[in-house]
């Protein structure tokens, strides 16, 4: 994954944050602190620290940087479940309404919260910043490291760090509190969900006034003095190793009041906006710099009745390619980079929430980017697949041309061989018509003809034969199933007797029926005694015999016999 880049533009340090995914664990690769050196009002400041950070990361288009204070709005408007394309008319609408109020453009974006119990509809998280106050940021990045990928509430930036680097407790309330120079970020979640986000254009500078108003010292010898030895740990609790480190906690107490009653007021605020009336903190975690002044947790512990302790982004985070220094740097104090870390890993990380403030030239150039110019690539190349699919298709349509010529030369060829195919059957068909007709007639002569000689060969001497009677008759196919019809048969009755019988009388019709059989066509033979005897003195044997000499199966035929 390629490596994404967090700027934290703060008026006393711009803090920066390089690294990359290697699967759910952020690797650091750079970590960059440059001081402010003109503190003055506006952005100037924090802007002439590009130079700077350029030189160190040479290029780094695609950076995300933080914005917060007096510059952002973030609005909070209940909408009922629409498409996404409504949704963003309805935020359209929305924003040219506050734009109108404002009198100049305005830049945002917005995202969807996922509050528990809301109901029907959906709470949408709104953030707006003036255009030219990001067009004067944008520029500046642009100028020396490459067009930044756009503007994230610093709040937001301070969730996906959370997210990434801090540990969850299941069904706690948590709060992130990240107290800066000029800007505090109130963050509230619950489970990984974003519920509440705000910012607070006050921060460590109205401390450091305190100070030097009580003291009667410049601003840089105060802000001096605050670092090395505030203390707002609460009375009672907090032990002073100098009368003046007690006069500088005293200085302090009552601007800290001032911070831990915005605390509340947003705690009280976020309750109204998600409708969440038991909404009680379990933790506050503090980052930034002057979130990490000595007794400050001690003090909003005791006023906001819950657990309150600094944020240490440390677990997801691989810093093994962290230069020496800059490693040292990020251990002394991880809770300073909170903001940078959550800028870098936003958009990154899938469960991150993603916020993005452009300008709308610099969004509707994106839209040309990502939708018209790859349309317009798209088109082309369909052209291009068009001119080509042409070419192919029409080679292949002259070939499917020539294909068709071949096969229908084919087909008729096939027709006429068929229609030759179809007399030649025909004409085979009336021949064996003719021929079963010439067989039906010439069956009962040739019956007559060989039924003689087949006696004549195969009857013994003692066998004289007396008449040969020819007749046609219809006989069942198969006589346990008439269904299958009847077939002609041609048969030849012979009458008879053996002369000179004795014992040995039957044998000779034996042996005249089993020559018969032999034959050649294998003849059946039918025989029956009709008078006489065997015993011995008998003077005579008569006998019937049918002969069919076309034993095998004939073709059906008409029912009605004939005679010879």
């Amino acid at each position: 994954m390629a490596r994404t880049i967090g700027i934290d533009l703060g008026s006393t340090a711009t803090r920066v944050v390089v690294g990359e995914y290697a699967g759910p664990v952020f690797k650091l690769q750079r970590v960059l602190t440059i001081p402010v050196e003109d503190r003055s009002d506006g952005d100037e400041g924090s802007l002439a620290t590009i130079p700077a950070v350029a030189k160190a990361l040479v290029k780094a288009p695609g950076a995300r940087y933080g914005i917060s204070g007096k510059e952002l709005i973030i609005r909070y408007t209940s909408v009922p479940p629409v498409p996404t394309w409504r949704l963003r008319l309805l935020m359209d609408f929305e924003v040219r309404e506050m734009a109108h109020q404002a009198g100049e453009p305005l830049a945002c974006d917005y995202n969807l919260l996922d509050i528990p119990g809301k109901g029907d509809g959906d709470s949408v998280l709104v953030a707006v910043v003036k255009e030219r106050i990001l067009d004067a940021r944008t520029r500046a990045l642009a100028q020396s490291l490459g067009p930044p990928r756009g503007a994230t509430p610093s709040s937001i930036a301070l969730f996906n760090a959370y997210l990434q680097a801090g540990e969850l407790h299941d069904g706690e309330y948590v709060g992130l509190v990240d107290i800066g120079d000029r800007n505090t970020e109130i963050v509230i979640l619950k489970d990984s969900e974003l519920l509440f986000a705000r910012n607070l254009p006050v921060g460590g500078a109205l401390l450091t006034e305190s100070v030097a108003q009580t003291l009667g010292l410049s601003k840089e010898d105060a802000e001096h003095q605050k670092d090395q030895l505030g203390n707002v740990a609460p009375r009672g609790k907090a032990a002073y190793s100098s009368g003046k480190e007690e006069r500088v906690a005293n200085a302090l107490l009552g601007p800290a009041g001032q911070l831990a009653s915005m605390v509340q007021s947003s705690l009280a605020f976020s309750r109204a906006q998600t409708g969440i009336k038991d909404l009680n903190l379990a933790r506050i975690l503090l980052s930034g710099g002057t979130g990490a002044l000595r007794g400050l947790d001690e003090y909003l512990a005791s006023s906001m009745r819950c657990k309150v302790e600094r944020f240490q982004p440390s677990s997801g985070l691989d810093l093994s390619a962290l230069p020496g220094d800059e490693a040292d740097a990020w251990n002394e104090d991880p809770g300073r980079y909170a903001v940078a870390l959550g800028l870098a890993v936003t958009g990154a990380k899938p469960e991150s929430f993603v916020l993005d403030i452009v300008s709308d030239a610099t969004r509707k150039s994106r839209e040309f980017k990502r939708r018209t110019a790859w349309l317009m690539a798209a088109g082309a190349a369909c052209l291009a697949f068009l001119g080509l699919r042409f070419f192919s298709l029409k080679s292949t349509e002259t070939d499917l041309k020539n294909e068709a010529r071949r096969m229908t030369s084919q087909a008729q060829q096939a027709r006429r061989q068929s229609d030759e195919f179809d007399a030649l059957r025909n004409r085979i068909q009336a021949t064996g018509d003719r021929q079963r007709i010439l067989q039906e007639l010439t069956r009962p002569g040739f019956t007559l003809g060989k039924a003689p000689r087949l006696l004549q060969d195969h009857s013994p001497d003692s066998i004289w034969v007396e008449q040969v009677d020819v007749r046609r008759i219809a006989v069942p196919v198969d006589p346990a199933d008439p269904k299958k019809g009847k077939i002609s048969r041609s048969l030849a009755k012979v009458t008879g007797e053996v002369l000179g019988v004795d014992v040995q009388s039957s044998t000779a019709l034996e042996q005249m029926q089993t020559g018969i059989q032999g034959s050649e066509g294998r003849p059946s033979v039918d025989l029956t005694k009709t008078s006489g005897g065997e015993a011995v003195g008998s003077k005579r044997l008569r006998f019937e015999a049918t002969i069919d000499v076309f034993p095998e199966p004939a073709d059906p035929a008409p029912t009605s016999g004939g005679g010879n």
